[in-house]
């Protein structure tokens, strides 16, 4: 098994700081990481597989981190 990824993929959704009159500025937003929003992407299909078996949900939320990890490392290869 490789090792966990140690990029996030960079800012998912960031909004740029804009000026907005003279004396008041929108300092934007970072937004979140890629690897977040592609694990909240996997999150929505692994909760949503319609089990009736009572979740794990700390093994759930770690599939979901597998899933992005590979997205992140599949999105950056030649």
């Amino acid at each position: 098994m490789k090792s966990p990824m140690t990029t996030d993929g960079g800012p998912a959704f960031p909004r740029p700081s804009v000026p907005i009159t003279d004396d008041l500025r929108d300092f934007g937003q970072p937004g979140m990481s890629l690897r977040q929003w592609f694990a909240g992407c996997a999150l929505t299909g692994l909760l949503a597989n319609g089990s009736d078996e009572v979740c794990a949900i700390p093994e759930i939320i770690e599939d979901a981190y597998k899933f992005a990890d590979a997205m992140l490392e599949t999105r950056t290869e030649p």
